[in-house]
């Protein structure tokens, strides 16, 4: 009988072990890359909906305080500087440029060039909030240090938005005054407007304070006034002039606070942020222009904050086109050759002014 020998098994070889580490690191790989380019897409993705958010943020905001600029209630806004009697003490002249400066509310807007970081420039917009609330008494410009307003339930919601140290515009339809809150306004309807007093540091209007007038203009209110005197009312301006600018963000404040140095810039956009009167708004603004237009002949002229003082051309302004750059804070990656790695947008809008100053 022949014995049956048995088949000598050999193990994995060399040569397969390798192709089958090689296989096996090639599938790693792309499993690897889909999960980094999902990553980076999804990244991609919130960078691009978070400016895009803020794009709709900024042209909202830009755009209703714009086209509000230069309201004042009901007083006609003629080129005649009588007719607003501004007895806030600081800010309300012009610069020797010819550029109204923050509280002068002679103008319905101003701006500068190049005053914000990197060369951004900063815009103001002034005007009084929409609701109103009647005067109840009479009111001397140039020697009343009180007002008393009608309080009752139909304005009680208006009358409790007064806060002390904010600006209020009081208007019979001729004339404004725009005056400075000086007391916390009880439940009496008496707001004060006492002359020399001025708003500590710390709070909103820091270093306003109110000043005499050789203006004297007389408004009637409710029970004073006779027939054919145009009742006053009283609005509400809260900061007054509403300046928009970019400055070092928050997180760039604490860099430098610990030592370090922090550039805002489209490389460095966590240091970069849209300022609403002193208050940080949004970062990631890495560029803000401003150009201004107005009526010339036939003509509309856009020019520069500069250019509208040359041509003494601020009462004619009557539209502003902001151009804006936003720039994602994370670095995504892009297909555009941005340096920065970093998703941008650019944002131009032009805001046409409901109350510009007209010449008489």
């Amino acid at each position: 009988m022949k014995r049956v020998t048995g088949f000598k098994q050999h193990g994995v070889g060399m040569v397969e072990l390798m192709v089958s580490i090689t296989i096996g690191l090639l599938v790693m790989a792309g499993v690897v890359q889909l999960y980094v380019t999902s990553i980076e897409t999804q990244r991609s993705q919130e960078g691009l909906s978070r400016i895009q958010e803020n794009i709709r943020f900024v042209s909202n905001r830009l755009n209703d305080e714009g086209s509000s600029s230069g309201f004042l209630g009901c007083v006609p806004r003629f080129d005649d500087e009588s007719r607003v009697i501004n007895l806030l003490a600081q800010d309300t002249g012009e610069l020797p440029d010819g550029t109204p400066q923050a509280a002068n509310f002679t103008s319905s807007i101003s701006g500068s060039d190049g005053d914000g970081v990197n060369g951004t420039d900063q815009v103001f917009f002034r005007f009084a909030l929409p609701r109103s609330i009647p005067l109840v008494g009479t009111f001397t410009s140039n020697t009343d240090t009180q007002i008393q307003l009608d309080n009752s339930i139909n304005y009680q919601l208006a009358y409790n938005s007064l806060n002390r140290w904010d600006v209020a515009v009081l208007t019979n339809c001729n004339y404004a005054v725009v005056f400075l809150i000086t007391n916390n306004p009880g439940n009496n309807g008496v707001v004060r407007l006492a002359r020399g007093a001025t708003v500590p540091a710390g709070f909103p209007n820091a270093g306003q304070s109110n000043q005499g007038t050789n203006i004297s203009k007389i408004f009637y209110g409710e029970e004073s006034a006779t027939s054919g005197d145009i009742q006053a009312r009283l609005y509400l301006a809260g900061a007054g002039g509403y300046s928009y600018s970019v400055g070092l963000s928050e997180a760039a404040q604490q860099v430098i606070a610990n030592g370090g140095s922090a550039q805002c810039d489209a490389d460095h956009p966590q240091y970069c942020s849209l300022f609403r009167n002193g208050q940080e708004v949004m970062d990631g603004i890495v560029d803000f222009q401003v150009e201004y237009g107005w009526v010339n002949g036939n003509l509309v002229s856009f020019g520069t904050a500069a250019e509208v003082a040359s041509a003494d051309g601020w009462k004619r302004v009557d539209r502003v086109k902001m151009d804006v750059k936003l720039s994602a804070i994370e670095v995504t990656g892009t297909n555009d050759g941005n340096a920065s790695k970093r998703i941008q947008r650019e944002m131009s809008q032009v805001v046409m002014l409901k109350n510009p100053v007209v010449e008489l």
